[in-house]
């Protein structure tokens, strides 16, 4: 019964506490890397989405100011990105805001009127689409600014 007693009672002795110490140590900083990129590529994959999130918000609007006044709200891209009031930036300031505070950069790019390969064609009849590009930049983690580019063809609204 006195060799019971004396097993419980026994604690570590100090090479094995040393033997510990020593295998923490080698295993904590690869762990903590690892943790590190882990948490590092999350943030990086929420920020996409975020991304993604942002385009599809300009995409909408973009899509809904053509329903609604056609093709012809897109001929002339400055005054429809930047009229001051009336552009697409101003009327989506409040929606970019969220966007812009994670710094997240947008641009859109339409195209002239293209036939339905995107392509200009010689006849003129054909030349009834505009293609529409939204790119986001998302920076990452490492400090990377990632694209994310959303294309859209556009045609005129049904009547």
């Amino acid at each position: 019964m006195s060799a019971r007693r004396w097993s419980r009672g026994r604690g570590f002795s100090l090479i094995e506490a040393v033997i510990i110490v020593v295998m923490i140590s080698i295993a904590v900083p690869p762990s903590i890397r690892m943790m590190t990129e882990a948490s590092s590529q999350r943030a990086d994959r929420v920020l996409l989405a975020v991304g993604t999130t942002s385009a599809q918000a300009i995409a909408d609007q973009i899509m809904a100011d053509v329903s609604k006044g056609g093709l012809d709200v897109l001929a002339d891209t400055s005054v429809y990105l930047d009229t001051p009031g009336t552009g697409l930036w101003d009327r989506m300031s409040w929606v970019m805001t969220p966007y812009e505070d994670r710094n997240l950069t947008a641009s859109v790019t339409i195209s002239s009127l293209v036939d339905w390969q995107g392509a200009v064609s010689a006849d003129a009849n054909d030349n009834m689409f505009r293609v529409v590009t939204i790119e986001v930049g998302v920076p990452t983690a490492s400090g990377a600014i990632l694209a994310v580019p959303v294309t859209l063809m556009l045609g005129e609204p049904n009547p």
